[in-house]
């Protein structure tokens, strides 16, 4: 019989698993609270003057190391879904193109539409057993109503959310101790003849301003100037709940007395609070089953904090249920 599985979660770990596990024979339904797919490897896309800009604002490029991923990453750079990115100045870093979320795009067009839910958070999962000694997993969204029963649930969540949505199950306590830095990406595209001469730079010792990426540089983007910004996690510690455009303030800026560039009349100026950003403790193991209550949990945060770590834990996940 077809397993039926709820994947939680449309970004690199949710899109992988979606994809091998269908192409495996399984009926997934994956529910993400987003607009659209990408997680962290997101893309702020808005209009100015009837012409539409793209700025990637989370995960910037892809690092290859893994033999596992590489081979992936091959695949995708055959059907031009990825590039190699020859202006950083080194031989293992890739960049999907033409935006970052075109990554899990890709991935999740094989699967059927009707079967990815878009702005639906989930609330809880409640497990059933019933009169022939079988069980299921019942979830629900944040409204406490039901969107299906199935035979296993997938978390692809940071792990403070996983732990939300399985509560009360003792298994996953260790979900707690995974700890996660925040920062702020602030974006900004600007119509000056400006030209950075580097792709991206650290900001060793600056107050807010942690590294600066020239977003235009990345291949087949828009040439109009964008770049974004991430913040010190330790001074968004501090600073978490600042109004976006005290924070946009802030950092502009930062970027005007760190590098000369200053834009009165920005095309546009935008911030996004990425609250489980980094990992700083990786759980050190691939993925995490409870066989009893038929749940698992995968993510980049098991193996380190990366889009190589995300997809290497959500393939061994896929590997491991269909063996």
């Amino acid at each position: 019989m077809t397993k039926k599985i709820a994947i939680i979660g449309a970004g690199i770990s949710g899109a992988v698993l979606a994809n091998q596990l269908s192409k495996a024979g399984f009926k997934i339904k994956l529910f993400e609270k987003a607009r659209g797919p990408g997680g962290r490897t997101a893309t702020r896309k808005f209009t100015s003057d009837n012409k539409t800009y793209y700025i990637d604002h989370g995960a910037q490029f892809i690092d290859v190391v893994n033999p596992e991923f590489k081979n992936f990453i091959d695949i995708l750079v055959s059907k031009k879904i990825v590039e190699k990115f020859d202006l950083i100045g080194a031989d293992n870093v890739f960049v999907p193109v033409p935006n970052m979320n075109s990554l899990c795009k890709f991935l999740l067009s094989e699967l059927n539409p009707e079967d990815l839910f878009y702005q639906v958070e989930i609330g809880a999962v409640s497990r059933n057993l019933h009169a022939n000694k079988t069980q299921s997993m019942t979830v629900f969204d944040k409204n406490e109503i039901s969107l299906g029963d199935f035979d296993w649930v997938i978390s692809t969540a940071p792990p403070k959310q996983s732990y939300q949505l399985f509560s009360g199950i003792k298994n996953f306590d260790f979900l707690n101790t995974i700890k996660m830095k925040a920062f702020f990406a602030v974006m900004l595209v600007s119509a000056l003849d400006y030209d950075f001469n580097f792709v991206e730079k650290s900001f060793e010792g600056s107050q807010a301003l942690a590294w600066l990426g020239v977003n235009s540089k990345k291949p087949q983007r828009d040439k109009t100037l964008s770049l974004i910004m991430h913040t010190n996690p330790e001074w968004t510690e501090k600073n978490l709940d600042l109004h976006h455009d005290e924070l946009i303030k802030i950092i502009t800026h930062e970027l005007q007395a760190l590098t000369g560039f200053y834009d009165a009349n920005s095309i546009y100026l935008g911030a996004h609070r990425w609250l489980y950003g980094r990992c700083i403790n990786p759980v050190g193991q691939d993925f995490f089953v409870d066989q009893e209550n038929k749940l698992a949990l995968c993510g980049d945060y098991f193996l380190g904090d990366n889009i190589e770590s995300a997809f290497l834990s959500a393939k061994r996940l896929a590997d491991w249920l269909t063996q």
